[in-house]
């Protein structure tokens, strides 16, 4: 039995060893990743994986899920991606044992990228759908969020790449900021590039830069390679090769240190493209062998894309010297069993064009070019779908069908010519000169101003114009201005698409800016070129070529200002564009005005129920936040850290016993901090049933539950743009302590009963008189959420513990009863002090309040009687003599003290009347708790007598 126990011991404290070890590993990971360092980064997790593979319960578990969602990030070729797949699959196992939803949620949307990337589409998109509908189904908007962001990639793979861009409009912030973590970066690069296939090849490359430049900052190779190559094959589209070659050779060496095989592979490929473009075959050709080898070599599968069909064509016609590892019909296979439609869209154009070199009946070409455009017209792929419409009407010209060619090539020509017009083949300009590139633009202007008049929703709205003005002007960003509430003279970024609030107080930007400034001021557009010099590199930093600026005008006010530019082109903004936009901008102020009103009148509605239903409650108390009295050296302390922490929005935890002013030091962080002039709501966690708590605090849609006949709203609703001060936090249960962590993380919540999901931004103060620590450990309390709270922690003392405040708090309730009962001025005698300073104050200063107010209304002429107190040290004295030795000391030294005026030292002082060393009297002093309040109150009532 004993050997038993041994046993068992041993294998629990190797256990706890192997959980420390796998911690380390976690933290040695994680310090890989953010270094950048992959290599490093992936050893460590999977040293990590090997150790929890073999181990079972709910610890092994737990770290199991953490570390395969981890490991899932990082890029893998084919032998790599079967051990992820494994990983993945044991820890969706264990997860579905847990019943934990949301990491399975994010399990199988990983399970499906990976599989989709191993061109096993039927099963990621098996996997994706369990994992969206578990996303929306836990319904935690952080797993939520992600779950769209693998939509997107979804989207992208699938060559959907409007859907990626509506996607990712939808998720993204009015104002775009970049974070350290790869993934969003990934999604918002994706997303960029999916800009410019669009059509919006100037904002596409806006964004796109800006995301390589923040990822040089962060010094994270791997994205910044990745954005500069889809710089890159955005030029090459645009067919400003000299500029596309140094963005691709660049981010090969970034590829190369990074070890992104993707990007390595992907640049190659292009660059082979451009070098032959560039009429310079020996180097495509040398590159092309090595993308081969590279290819051959890792085993990745890869999805080639136009590059290498462009360049197994030119081999086909003899235009290049064969690989024997590419082939023209090798690609177009591959790419029609692709999933992606736009891979499906070129593999039909090179068919066509494979079908016509073989001498294939007409009808077979057109019917190749014709699945061509479908396909590439679904993709949203702008160029690439003109291109295929240019072979289309090239193919019915040469078969002398000159009317039906005209009606292909001229909106083909209007794109390909609206980028550079070298993308227009020679032999269809005859097909294309009366057309005008103007042509129906006001047309669409007048039906999107249509669309943005039913938009009631700010947010939506002014992406919807920004979004829009870009695309008709082909500016490279956009924002939308309005005028500063605070400052008259200045304005405020409202909402942005590759301008950040960075970006807009930079030095660069001030030329803009006193153009934005003047529109506002005339309320007339204007376009303008500010930056003459030119340029060796593509998008030098916030150098602007070129702006225009749009008033939004409504009843003759400029209520907004749009502006455009780009660091692209000068004269990107024609004379023009001007009258068009500033017709669109009047609908949009409409819209926004409609918008405005529409949200104004909701939330004056909401606020007015708000109000009532709060001063109806009256959960406020008439408590002044200046009403703290005290000049010890402990309430001092505490009032400094309250002010060190007003001028911030950071949690505070306050800690004290019950009595001792939490409130008022809650009131007073209010007081002085920037939300002073918006609500203070607090809420008395100990004092609400646990029945009702959750209704309270987030509030409740009419009919949640039995007696909720109206809609409430809920505290954290109230405090929107002000302070909630959750009071004596320590009480509530630990099912309510799990929805406050969800509230504080995200500052979002439901309405008991609602499905919508709110936003609150309140500045959170908590307070409790209980040892959170000791809860914790007795597992009375969340240490994540304990960790939440207790960011900045002010501890007030005890009364017993600055007992000099005592005097005064005594005559201030005094003072204050007085006048409230209009009864004469009385006084505290010094032998009544003597027993206030002597009591322990367990109820601390509002026990003090009471005492004293309970004493003014049993005394009678002008001295203050004592009423009996709890606990009270003192017995009633003998009239004339003092009861204990320390008595006759204390009261002798005040007495010295009286006649010295308070001098402890020197010539005339106390300490040389009592024949004592100065230090051996203020030690005596301290024991005797006598203190500068004490010898003045004494003295002023040996005045009195």
């Amino acid at each position: 039995m004993q050997r038993v126990k041994e046993k068992k011991g041993h294998h629990l404290n190797q256990f706890s060893v192997d959980i420390e070890r796998c911690r380390d590993l976690i933290e040695r990971g994680n310090y890989h990743r953010r270094s950048f360092d992959y290599s490093q980064a992936r050893q460590c997790y999977e040293e990590l994986i090997d150790h929890l593979m073999i181990r079972k319960g709910d610890d092994p578990d737990h770290l199991l899920i953490q570390a395969a969602l981890e490991y899932a990030k990082f890029p893998a070729d084919d032998s790599e991606s079967n051990r992820t797949i494994t990983v993945l699959r044991e820890a969706c196992r264990r997860s579905i044992s847990g019943k934990d939803k949301g990491a399975q949620a994010l399990l199988e949307m990983n399970l499906a990228r990976t599989e989709w990337l191993r061109s096993r589409f039927s099963v990621a998109f098996r996997h994706f759908d369990r994992g969206f509908t578990l996303a929306e189904e836990f319904g935690d908007p952080s797993i939520q969020r992600s779950a769209h962001i693998f939509r997107m990639f979804f989207h992208y793979w699938s060559g959907h790449f409007r859907d990626v861009i509506k996607t990712y409009e939808m998720i993204v912030p009015d104002v775009e900021k970049f974070s350290k973590e790869s993934f969003p970066l990934l999604a918002a690069l994706t997303a960029g590039s999916c800009f410019g296939y669009c059509g919006q090849i100037s904002q596409g490359l806006g964004m796109l830069d800006a995301i390589r430049v923040h990822a040089k900052k962060l010094n994270n190779l791997y994205i910044s390679g990745h954005a500069g190559m889809v710089i890159g094959h955005l030029l090459l589209d645009v067919h400003r090769l000299e500029e596309a070659r140094q963005c691709i050779e660049e981010s090969l060496k970034e590829a190369v240190k990074s070890r992104n095989l993707f990007v390595h592979l992907s640049g190659l490929a292009r660059l082979s493209h451009l070098y032959f473009l560039m009429n310079d075959p020996q180097k495509s050709v040398s590159v092309l062998q090595q993308f081969a080898e590279l290819s051959h070599k890792v085993h990745m599968p890869t999805r080639h894309g136009p590059s290498i069909l462009y360049l197994t064509w030119a081999m086909e016609r003899g235009e290049l010297p064969r690989n024997h590892d590419l082939s023209l019909e090798r690609e177009i296979a591959s790419a029609g069993r692709d999933k992606s439609v736009f891979n499906k869209g070129l593999a039909f154009r090179y068919q066509a064009f494979l079908l016509k070199w073989k001498g294939a009946p007409a009808h077979q070409v057109i019917s190749a070019l014709k699945r061509s455009i479908q396909f590439l017209k679904e993709s949203g792929h702008q160029i690439e779908r003109a291109t295929s419409e240019i072979e289309l009407a090239r193919e019915y010209l040469w078969r002398g069908r000159e009317e039906l060619a005209r009606e292909w090539a001229i909106p083909a020509a209007k794109v390909l010519n609206g980028h550079h017009e070298a993308l227009v083949p020679d032999d269809i300009r005859p097909l294309i000169l009366a057309f005008r590139s103007e042509e129906n633009l006001l047309q669409q202007i007048l039906r999107l101003g249509q669309e943005l008049v039913a938009i009631r929703d700010n947010r939506d709205l002014f992406r919807k114009i920004i979004s829009t003005v870009n695309r008709i002007t082909g500016a490279e960003r956009g924002a939308v201005f309005l005028k500063n509430s605070h400052d008259p003279s200045g304005v405020v970024l409202r909402a942005a698409i590759n301008l950040t609030a960075d970006d807009i107080a930079s030095p660069e930007f001030s030329p803009p800016l006193r153009f934005i400034k003047e529109t506002f001021k005339t309320g007339k557009g204007q376009s303008l070129d500010l930056e003459e010099r030119k340029r060796t590199r593509l998008l030098e930093r916030n150098k602007i070529l070129s702006c225009i600026c749009v008033p939004m005008i409504i009843r003759d006010r400029v209520v907004g200002v749009l502006y455009h530019d780009n660091r692209l082109f000068h004269s990107a903004f024609k004379e023009g564009d001007l009258e068009i936009l500033n017709y669109f901008a009047a609908q949009a102020a409409i819209a926004m005005d409609n918008a405005q009103a529409w949200e104004a009148f909701q939330e004056m509605y909401e606020k007015q129920q708000r109000e009532k239903k709060y001063y109806e409650e009256q959960y406020l108390e008439n408590i002044h936040f200046e009403d703290f009295v005290g000049k010890s050296d402990e309430i001092t302390k505490v009032f400094q850290q309250a002010e060190q922490v007003a001028g911030t929005d950071s949690t505070v935890l306050i800690i004290g016993e019950t009595g001792v002013g939490k409130e008022l030091v809650a009131r007073y962080i209010h007081h002085h901090s920037s939300r002073r002039d918006k609500p203070f709501i607090r809420v008395h966690c100990s004092a609400l049933p646990e029945s009702l708590i959750s209704s309270e605090l987030f509030g409740h849609e009419k009919g949640a539950f039995t007696g909720a006949i109206s809609r409430q709203i809920g505290r954290f609703e109230l405090a929107n743009g002000g302070t909630l001060f959750l009071d004596e936090i320590g009480d509530v249960s630990m099912e309510i302590q799990v929805k406050l962590l969800r509230v504080l993380q995200y500052k979002e919540f439901e309405r008991v009963g609602g499905h919508e999901t709110l936003r609150s931004n309140f500045r959170l103060l908590a307070a409790t008189h209980r040892d959170l620590t000791k809860e914790i450990q007795a597992g009375r309390f969340r240490q994540d959420l304990y960790y939440r709270l207790s960011v900045f922690p002010i501890a007030v003392p005890p009364l017993r513990e600055r007992r000099e405040d005592i005097p005064l708090l005594a005559e201030y309730f005094l003072k204050n009863f007085v006048k409230k009962f209009n009864k004469p001025q009385v006084n505290i005698l010094q032998e009544d002090m003597k027993r206030l300073l002597s009591y322990e104050w367990p109820g601390n200063v509002r026990e003090l309040e009471n005492v004293i107010e309970r004493g003014l209304i049993l005394s009678q002429g002008s001295r203050f009687r004592i009423p009996p107190l709890d606990k009270d040290p003192l017995t009633p004295p003998i009239e004339g003599f003092e009861t204990t030795l320390e008595d006759v000391e204390r009261n002798h030294i005040l007495r010295i003290l009286a006649k010295t005026e308070g001098k402890i030292s020197g010539p005339g002082g106390a300490a040389k009347i009592l024949n004592l060393p100065t230090g051996t009297l203020r030690s005596r002093m301290k024991k005797l708790k006598i203190f500068k309040q004490t010898r003045s109150l004494y003295a002023r009532q040996e005045d009195r007598k």
